[in-house]
């Protein structure tokens, strides 16, 4: 029986007897239908195909109902028919015959994800495709990513294009990117005077490459908390609700040294975000926008307390979030938002937006999407579940917790009914973490919001109450099928025919388990790459033995990626990526050796030792620069550099103290 390694697994495979020949010319033939006669789904298709069996293959239209089967004439062609019989509307039935091949569907969007499926087929498979029948469908009607570019890293025009590209190959629905001021806003250009910005132009060209691809690009933008790179600016500072010295004053924790929200009392704060959707919601076709309004923690502690204190503020958080809706409204959209400020308040989910979307996010494996997940499965309300790929605060991510946060919001999400899941990419700290360090957790996100695990079962949302749950899996837990998936992964997204990168990846990101010390939220060689010389506290918690034996595999690694031979478009790219990561975390082992000689067991080190640490960590800001450079503007690159050249700086003055 023929070995297919396809991303997401379909539903139903049932193999035949038999293979279909590849032809010398081949035809893909679009039946005149609109589930069926997509020109451009039919070109990628031939492209895709082209690459692979080194065969020519064309593109035309029937207007022939009854030449549905491939027969006679028929032979050699893959046939596109409309199926109004195809259960769901993404579905697909994929029919591959010695004579011929049948992609059916009762939609456009579900003959093009009909297509990404024998594209896989054929790339392993380049001149005899394994006759089979396959009947498909999603779990989840919304399978997203959410990609940060608020946090440092603006991505080039040709990197979004390119990651849209592969996520539709993945069968990814939605994409957002989350914006805080890097947008070029026309009428307040101060916004965005320290990064290089996304335009509109650059916008309404990934919102075109979405549509062709059926992936709605939702507009993403900060409409309340989160909002301190703006008000951080003299000219908008009078907008926000509190400065945080006047917080402290009052024994208030504060998150940052800045203002973080907009003052929802103030009618030039009102007016100001009324300004920003007014430039921004049109360049999008998505009818949905996502307006956020997470973590407002300072809401009613400042310049709105007298109204928090006269109607609540759970209540003035909800006349915000309207307030918000009607401004979208007026762009004929409806709003989604994150849900953690909501869900404390599930009373008041009945005074918003019937249409409202709600998104429960968390990011550990051992998050409780089951409980948290059972307020929203009672609102009455649309509602995402919103796992990410702990990617953020890392070097090399944390593959373990990342699968496992995705496969437990996708067994909760699945089992209380959520409309959709949301694969988040955060950027944390100046988004240090390259984009191929992001790409196997993207790869998993789209695998099981299609095809959902077998999973502990979390009940009914009646039995449920919120918080009194226990994790699914954690990230000491591998998720079923992953040998099979990361293979999978390795030829469908990354190119690799070995099915080996995958795997190498999976365990570079398993660095931060092997230091033997857990963080929330964090990497531990992210903390000792950040840490201060003279600060030791995260080099406290690690121990020598496990810094060399995992350094030890580090060095193996880099010949092992190396030697994989990557055919993805940015194929190059992503090999210098992940050495230069691999890279990274040897110099931060090595930095840590040192530092735990010098200052935990005070002995010397000599002085040359500690120069030749000084140029690796110049050597290693300059790529760092170039690899930044090759995938994204300038933007803020160099709060990322001045860690490098800290860690220069700090070798050198220790090796002058050695004179």
């Amino acid at each position: 029986m023929p070995t297919l390694n396809l991303l997401p697994q379909p539903k139903e495979l049932t193999f035949k007897t038999g293979d279909f020949k590849v032809p010398q010319l081949g035809w893909i033939v679009l039946e005149d239908s609109p589930a069926a006669r997509d020109l451009f789904a039919g070109q990628r298709l031939a492209r895709q195909l082209e690459t692979v069996t080194a065969t020519p293959w064309k593109v035309v239209r029937t207007a022939r109902p009854e030449a549905a089967a491939p027969t006679g004439k028929a032979e050699g062609e893959i046939r596109c028919v409309a199926d109004p019989a195809i259960p769901h509307d993404q579905g697909y039935r994929l029919i591959i015959q010695p004579r011929g091949v049948e992609l059916r569907a009762r939609s456009a969007a579900g003959m093009f994800y009909a297509m990404q499926t024998l594209a896989q087929i054929a790339r392993q498979n380049p001149r005899r495709w394994p006759v089979l029948v396959i009947d498909d469908a999603p779990d989840f009607a919304r399978r997203g990513v959410y990609h940060d570019t608020a946090r440092g890293k603006v991505p080039e025009l040709g990197t979004i294009l390119q990651l849209v590209d592969d996520l539709a190959s993945l069968k990814i629905n939605e994409f957002q990117l989350y914006v805080e001021n890097a947008y070029e806003f026309r009428r307040h250009p101060e916004m965005y005077a320290d990064t290089t910005p996304l335009t509109a132009e650059e916008i309404l060209i990934i919102d075109r490459a979405c549509q062709v691809r059926h992936i709605d690009f939702i507009p993403s933008l900060t409409s309340l908390g989160h909002f301190e790179k703006i008000l951080n600016r003299p000219a908008f500072r009078k907008l926000a609700e509190a400065e945080p010295e006047d917080l402290r004053k009052q024994g208030i924790q504060t998150w940052t040294k800045e203002p973080w929200s907009l003052c929802v009392t103030d009618p030039a704060a009102k007016a100001f975000l009324r300004d920003m959707y007014d430039e921004f919601l049109p360049n999008f076709t998505s009818p949905t926008f996502n307006i956020c309004c997470d973590e407002s923690w300072d809401l009613g502690k400042g310049r709105s307390s007298a109204l928090a204190a006269e109607i609540g503020t759970d209540q003035l958080y909800v006349d915000w979030v309207n307030y918000c809706a009607q401004l979208t409204a007026r762009h004929g959209k409806r709003i989604m938002m994150w849900g953690d400020i909501i869900r404390n308040h599930p009373e008041k989910i009945a005074q918003m937006p019937a249409d409202v979307t709600l998104i429960e996010w968390g990011y550990e494996a051992f998050h409780d999407f089951v409980g948290r997940g059972a307020v929203f499965a009672h609102s009455r309300r649309p509602f995402y579940m919103a796992p990410g790929t702990s990617t953020w605060q890392t070097i090399a991510g944390r593959s373990p917790n990342a699968l496992g946060n995705i496969y437990t919001a996708a067994v909760a999400g699945k089992q209380y009914g959520a409309l959709g899941l949301l694969n988040t990419d955060w950027g944390d700290n100046g988004h240090q973490q390259l984009l191929s360090i992001s790409l196997l957790p993207f790869a998993y996100g789209a695998e099981v919001a299609w095809h959902v695990p077998a999973g502990k079962p979390v009940g009914k949302p009646a039995q449920l109450e919120p918080g009194s749950h226990t994790p699914l899996i954690t990230d000491r837990q591998q998720v079923p099928g992953l040998q099979n998936f990361l293979r999978a992964a390795s030829i469908q997204l990354f190119g690799d025919p070995t099915g080996q990168i995958g795997k190498l990846v999976y365990e570079l990101g398993t660095t931060y388990q092997r230091l033997g010390s857990k963080c929330f939220n964090a990497a531990m060689e992210f903390h000792l790459f950040r840490e201060a010389w003279e600060s030791y506290e995260s080099a406290a918690q690690v121990k020598d033995p496990a810094l060399l034996k995992t350094r030890n595999a580090l060095v193996k690694a880099i010949k092992k990626f190396e030697k994989c031979p990557l055919t993805h478009p940015d194929g190059g790219l992503i090999t210098r990526e992940l050495v230069f990561t691999t890279l990274t975390l040897i110099h931060i082992i090595d930095r840590t050796l040192a530092r735990r000689h010098i200052l935990g067991q005070k002995k010397t080190l000599p002085a040359a030792a500690l120069r030749s640490l000084a140029g690796g960590a110049e050597d290693l800001g300059k790529i760092f620069e170039q690899l930044w450079l090759a995938r994204n503007k300038r933007s803020r690159v160099d709060d990322v550099l001045v860690h490098f050249a800290r860690l220069a700086k700090e070798y050198r003055a220790a090796a002058k103290s050695k004179k």
